[in-house]
């Protein structure tokens, strides 16, 4: 059954294969009689004239072209195609020097037409304008609207089959544009492109076109009034279209771009766009738009155009140098500088609607024009704007203006800036115009010094004339509500600020009006400058503006309150009243008088005029307040007797901000006296008493920088919080120019007393310092004492420290003399770090500087029942003295030990019986000794030694201890310094050491005795170190065994510790000698015959002894110094 049923499916495939030949053969034997057909009924020829006539007449306009070659499996190619000019115009538009055309003709059986490629070779566009008509235009319109508006391809659901077009490509092609006033020669463009249309998946088109830029320009632009522009264009377009999205990015290179100027300035423009595919169909995107000169981008830009022409952009512009001078030439003016629109913002639509915001940006601009002429202008400034009726209104935020100089005819001003913001409207209308500022800010500067702030709820300025009479009459009006003045620490609040000016005629060629009276008035206003408060504030100020821009007016002023240091209300008794007159003209400024008066207090003076365009100006203030012991209004605690007196005069020339007159020496200079008389002042932590003195100020050019301050204070008694002096002087010296400042500082007894110090509940902290102080020069310290009684500390210093050059840092300093420290407390006192001390201690050094930094040491540090703990460390009744030679080097990381360069660690070697001998019966250079010293878990009994410090090497000679139930005697020799030369040298001997203490062995095994050397290098990394036990016990052994073959990987010492436990061998002695990271290790050992039958099948046994040679101990050693926190071993053999 199964062999009958492959048979019958093998006969159906053969059968099958069968009818698909004869199908295909008889398919082509159609095409074959079609194309035969074709041939005798339609010849090329034919086929062409049929084409040409229908083109022509569906454009109105005549189309001609080459021979035609068709071939009806390949495609078809036409040279010579042009395509002629409409009415009214002699060129033609089109012409293609050949089209190629192929494609796949089996693929219409499948419902779909494969083009292989379309090759349009050196076609030549020109589209051109004549007298409002494009030659396009005319040629769509002739055409009777046959062609196909929607300017892309085919909805793809509307063809009855797919299209795709592998390729099509445009080779050598031109374009040229000739419209009035524009002029653009393309050549070279070449364009690849594919275009896919499925019923199915949709629609996708691929395109890149590119040209290069021409050897001479071909582009142009000018005329009608426009600015002289040509350059070399090339450029690169690559666009994609998805279904019902496209993109696109758009690159061209303007290449020796010229405008009027004649200069080639090479530009690029990017773009990015994306939208919706048919254009009314959805929003376009600008993702990206720059413009650029080589590096620097001049235009940025992004947007987006809606549905509804809604359209909504951000931008930031940066003009180049070259066209800021041209839009200056057109202007008639001269700029330099930068100026740029940063963050800006901007959206509307068709119906005129319109909101932007924008920042300004100007820096280091220079503007000329009209006599005019402003130099540095910089600063940057925000508007939100709106579009309101025949005005706007808006927003000015982030504003900051600044000006160098500006100086117009017969006058210059230096170095002012302003910062502003608030809410603006702007409007006009028949009869005036006005502008309003709400919750407006102004802070304005002039000359480094800020002069002060302006906030104002709600400023209107308002310029009104009648319609009737002439424009030149003119009324200016402002009125300020809830206004907010700030002068240099000053604040004014004025609930109503009125002023009112009226405007003559200006005279020809002047900057002022001619016969303006002027007048304002503030009521009410309240004044808030540091600690003290006025209340009550009238003001009237009033004059005339005579013909020449002459002024004079008076100015009158009343406080009904005044109050000082609000904590402390202060009431002066009456009222304080201000009197001035002054007046202006066009060459002097003259302050005729000015009185202030304080009842019961005193009065002042101020007088002066000034001068131009010469500068000369001079000024005298002279007056004298005395203070009495007591005021109304202060508590007790508050004294304020004496008098405060003093006269200052002010002569000179200023310029820079006001230029000299013709011939006139250009100088300015100041001179000013101020005298002290029994000044005090006291509070709860400050008292100042018996202040006299001088100041002295000399500044011979206002404009350099040569300054003179000098003078002499002198303080009876001073205290200020934990600070006291009596009988302070003060000599003042300051020369700027000369960079020579000096501060002399001088007092007969200072101290400083604090109650807390460093965290610490010490009582009664005591400093007192005798020195002077000269600032910039040099300070000089004789004597420190330095007490803290509840700690029981004392340390005093005498001697010479000079520190020179204090304006540099850090300063040189030098010193000699010596520092004593005494230590004497009944208790233990805890310090920070977690350190105790207790008990007595005291040192005396010796301390000299060498210069740079580098210090000697040398002295004695004495102990008597000194008991210190740390963390980790403590010691109980340490006695005795440690001798130091040591130097030091200070800098800003901390102390660094020095050491001799050559020093070199000679071998440590145990004491002689002489020298044990002898050493009860000499007095050791030093020698320490304590009841008890814990190291970590380590107890050292009664220790004692002898130490010694010398130049980075530390000697420890004669140690005796306890340690362990055992004793042991010791050598130790240490370098510290230098770093590159440390070295350590050990001689140990111990005797009767139970290592039980430590570790898990029991019984008398665990005793150990007998001796060690150790030596150790820095430079070389060695580490070399010898032990010789003459007692040992069993347990001892066996833990030194483990320790050295944790991992039981050796056999010879497994099997060692193996007979040691079997048979209870004892260990007569041991032996190591390490170098280099390589253990030789000998072993003496009271065996029994059977321990030595066992011992002969032991490797490296030698009778009674087992040795082991070369040992690599080096990772075991690692590990244990690791945990000590010491120097990584060397790997063997290094």
């Amino acid at each position: 059954m199964v062999r009958a049923e492959e048979k019958k499916r093998r006969r159906l495939a053969g059968r099958l294969a069968r009818l698909g030949l004869w199908l295909a053969a008889g398919l082509a034997g159609l095409l074959l009689l079609a194309w035969l057909a074709l041939l005798l009924f339609l010849p090329d020829e034919k086929i062409r004239r049929l084409a040409l006539d229908e083109v022509s007449r569906l454009l109105g306009a005549p189309v001609h072209s080459g021979p035609l070659q068709v071939g009806l499996l390949s495609g078809f190619s036409l040279e010579g195609l042009r395509l002629g000019a409409p009415p009214g115009f002699a060129e033609p538009v089109l012409t293609v020097e050949r089209i190629g055309f192929s494609y796949a003709p089996l693929q219409l059986l499948r419902g779909r037409l494969l083009v292989r490629e379309v090759v349009l070779e050196g076609p030549a566009l020109r589209v051109e304008q004549q007298a409002g008509v494009l030659n396009v235009g005319a040629l769509l319109a002739g055409s009777g609207g046959a062609a196909d508006s929607s300017g892309g391809p085919a909805d793809a659901g509307e063809l009855n089959f797919d299209l795709d077009v592998r390729r099509l490509r445009l080779v050598a092609g031109s374009v040229r544009l000739l419209f009035p006033g524009v002029r653009l020669a393309l050549a070279g463009v070449r364009l690849d492109a594919r275009l896919l249309l499925d019923r199915k998946r949709g629609r996708r088109v691929e395109l890149e076109l590119d040209w290069p830029p021409p050897e001479e320009s071909n582009l142009q632009l000018g005329g009608g009034g426009m600015a002289g522009f040509t350059c070399r264009l090339g450029g690169r377009l690559r666009a994609l279209l998805d279904d019902d999205r496209w993109q696109a990015d758009i690159e061209l290179r303007l290449a020796d771009s010229r405008w009027d100027d004649g200069q080639a300035h090479p530009l690029v423009l990017l773009a990015e766009l994306e939208g919706a595919w048919p254009p009314p169909a959805g929003p376009l995107v600008v993702k990206r738009l720059r413009l650029r000169q080589e590096q620097d981008v001049l235009l940025r830009a992004s947007g987006r155009l809606g549905r509804g022409w809604n359209w909504r952009a951000e931008y930031s512009l940066h003009p180049p140098r070259w066209l800021l001078d041209l839009l200056a030439r057109r202007l008639g003016m001269r700029i330099s500088g930068r100026l740029a629109v940063e963050e800006g913002r901007a959206r509307g639509d068709l119906s005129g609607r319109l909101e932007s915001a924008a920042r300004l940006v100007l820096e280091g601009v220079q503007l000329a024009g009209g006599g005019l002429v402003a130099g540095g202008l910089k600063g940057s400034s925000r508007l939100t704007a709106e579009r309101q009726g025949g005005g706007f209104s808006g927003r000015l935020s982030a504003t900051r203006l600044q000006l160098d100089s500006l100086a117009g005819p017969g006058w210059r001003a230096k170095s002012a800036w302003l910062t502003a913001g608030g809410r603006v409207a702007m409007s006009d209308g028949p009869g005036g115009a006005g502008i309003e500022l709400e919750h407006a800010v102004v802070d304005l500067h002039c000359h480094r010094l800020k002069l002060g702030t302006v906030t104002a709820g709600n400023l209107v300025a308002r310029l009104t004339w009648p319609e009737a009479e002439a424009p030149e009459r003119r009324r200016l009006n402002l009125e300020g509500r809830a206004a907010r003045v700030r002068l240099a620490g000053t604040r004014v609040i004025a609930p109503r600020l009125e002023a009112d000016l009226a405007i003559g005629a200006v005279a020809p060629g002047g900057l002022l009006p001619e016969g303006a009276g002027i007048e304002a008035r503030l009521a009410a206003a309240r004044l808030e400058s540091g600690p003290v408060r006025a209340e009550g504030i009238t003001a009237t100020v009033s004059g005339r503006m005579g013909a020449g821009g002459n002024f004079r007016g008076s100015l009158r002023a009343g406080v009904r309150r005044l109050a000082a240091f609000r904590q402390r209300p202060l009431r002066l008794p009456g009222p304080l009243r201000l009197q001035m007159r002054l007046a202006a003209g066009r060459q002097r400024l003259v302050l005729e008088r000015s009185r202030w008066e304080f009842q019961q207090l005193g009065t002042l003076q101020v007088s002066g005029s000034w001068r131009r365009p010469s500068g000369e100006f001079d000024a005298d203030w002279q007056g004298q307040l005395a203070v009495p012991a007591a005021v109304a209004g202060l508590r007790p605690l508050w004294r304020l007797p004496g008098r405060l007196s003093g006269r200052l005069r002010l002569a000179g020339r200023l310029h820079g901000s006001l230029p000299p007159a013709a011939g006139a020496q250009a100088r300015a200079g100041a001179e000013a006296t101020v005298r002290f008389e029994e000044l005090a002042f006291e509070d709860e932590g400050i008292a100042v008493a018996g202040v006299s003195g001088r100041l002295q100020l000399s500044w011979p050019q206002l404009e350099g920088k040569k300054l003179a301050v000098s003078g002499k204070l002198v303080a009876r008694r001073l205290r200020a919080g934990p600070l006291g002096a009596r009988q302070v002087d003060v000599d003042l010296h300051l020369e700027r120019g000369n960079s020579q400042v000096g501060l002399r500082l001088s007092s007969r007894a200072g101290r400083l007393r604090f109650d807390r110090l460093a965290g610490q509940p010490w009582k009664r902290v005591g400093l007192e310092i005798e020195g002077s102080l000269l600032a910039g020069k040099e300070g000089r310290l004789r004597r420190l004492f330095l007490r803290l009684p509840s700690a029981g500390l004392e340390i005093e210093g005498e001697g010479q420290a000079l520190v020179s050059d204090t304006a540099a840092w850090p300063p040189r300093f030098s010193f000699s003399g010596s520092l004593g420290v005494r230590l004497d407390a009944g208790r233990p006192v805890r310090w920070g770090g977690g350190l105790v001390l207790g008990g007595r201690a005291a040192a005396e050094l010796g301390v000299r500087s060498a210069g740079q930094g580098k210090v000697s040491l040398s002295g004695d540090f004495e102990f008597a029942g000194l008991d210190v703990g740390a963390p980790g460390f403590s010691a109980r009744r340490l006695a005795g003295h440690v001798q130091v030679r040591q130097d030091v080097q200070l800098h800003g990381g901390g102390v660094t030990l020095l050491g001799k360069k050559q020093r070199r660690l000679a071998a440590v070697r145990p004491r002689s019986a002489y020298e044990q001998a002898l050493g009860p019966l000499r007095a050791p250079a030093s020698g320490v000794r304590a009841q008890e010293v814990r190291l970590g878990g380590l107890r050292l009994e009664r220790p004692r030694a002898d130490i010694e410090l010398d130049h980075g090497l530390l000697r420890v000679g004669g140690l005796r201890l306890g340690l362990l139930g055992g004793d042991v005697t010791a050598e130790l020799g240490l370098v510290l310094a230098p770093s590159d030369r440390r070295a350590l040298g050990m001689w140990l001997e111990a005797s009767d050491v139970d290592l039980g203490r430590l570790t898990a062995i029991a019984g008398t095994e665990s005793r150990v005795g007998g001796n060690m050397r150790l030596a150790a290098r820095a430079d070389r990394h060695e580490l070399d170190a010898s032990v010789h036990l003459t007692s040992i016990g069993r347990g001892a052994l066996q833990a030194l065994l483990r320790g050295l073959d944790p991992g039981g990987g050796n056999p010879s010492l497994a099997r060692l510790h193996e007979m040691i436990e079997r048979y209870q061998v004892a260990p007569r002695s041991v032996s190591l000698q390490l170098r280099r990271g390589l253990l030789d290790l000998a072993i003496d050992l009271d065996m029994g015959p059977a321990a030595r039958t066992v011992a002969r099948l032991i490797r490296g046994f030698e009778g009674q002894t087992f040795r082991l040679s070369a040992l690599p101990v080096g990772p075991w050693l690692n590990s244990v110094l690791a945990r000590l926190r010491r120097t990584e071993m060397p790997a063997p053999g290094r």
